[in-house]
């Protein structure tokens, strides 16, 4: 009787492992869409400005100093960014989650005696997230925001943001509401599994004055027509 129920548990185990094994892992939807967004300081290296040198991002006094940039032009890929993120929008779900966050390190220079020295470096903290706001038929609505300062900087500076609402739907995608302080560049990118990235929208920076909280610099607009992806 032992013997009979082990080789029946035997059996039964050998069923269970063997279904497992054949029940197929959850596959990536060919009509998930991956959201890039990067905002980056296009210069290898950024001044201050001749406020900042009095304080807000600097010690007092009249030493010059600046700040590392990331060098680079627009790019979905290149590395280098003030902030990263990429977000996943499941359509079969039609929800959206952050998959990957970064912020980078900013290092500040002085000048003495004529030559650029480093002087230290600190790694600032960013938050970022990403919600579905409505579900219909054809889609739905996506809620995205990122924000970070320069670590540098006191309660005078405003951070790097932006809060824009996605639009996505089988197989395009716009950008429904939202603007930007235009500072430093923003880029946006969307792409479906295993594609390359397309440009969504990309806004070129003005000035790091913007950043004041006394500035009155025009936001520029998100908005976008449809993209495919």
């Amino acid at each position: 009787m032992k013997f009979q129920t082990r080789a029946i548990a035997v059996v039964l185990t050998t069923i269970i492992v063997a279904l497992s094994c054949q029940a197929p892992s959850h596959a990536a939807d060919k009509n998930d869409l991956f959201l890039r967004y990067r905002a980056f300081i296009s210069p290898k290296y950024t001044p201050a400005t001749n406020l900042a040198q009095n304080g807000p991002c600097t010690p007092k006094g009249e030493t010059p100093y600046r700040f590392s940039g990331d060098n680079r032009s627009w790019s979905a890929t290149n590395p280098g960014a003030r902030l990263d993120m990429v977000v996943l929008f499941d359509w079969s779900k039609k929800t959206a989650k952050v998959t990957y966050k970064f912020v980078g390190k900013t290092n500040r220079y002085k000048k003495v005696k004529g030559k650029w020295k480093f002087e230290s470096q600190r790694q600032a903290t960013g938050t970022f997230s990403a919600k579905t706001v409505r579900k219909d038929s054809k889609g739905a609505l996506v809620e995205i925001a990122l924000k970070a300062k320069n670590p540098f900087c006191n309660s005078t500076i405003k951070p790097i943001a932006s809060k824009f609402v996605l639009r996505v739907e089988k197989k395009r995608v716009s950008i429904y509401a939202g603007s930007v302080r235009a500072v430093p560049s923003h880029e946006i990118y969307v792409k479906r599994q295993g594609k390359n990235y397309k440009t969504l929208k990309r806004v070129q920076s003005k000035s790091f004055s913007c950043l004041f909280t006394v500035a009155h610099c025009t936001t520029a607009p998100l908005t976008t027509q449809w993209v495919s992806y």
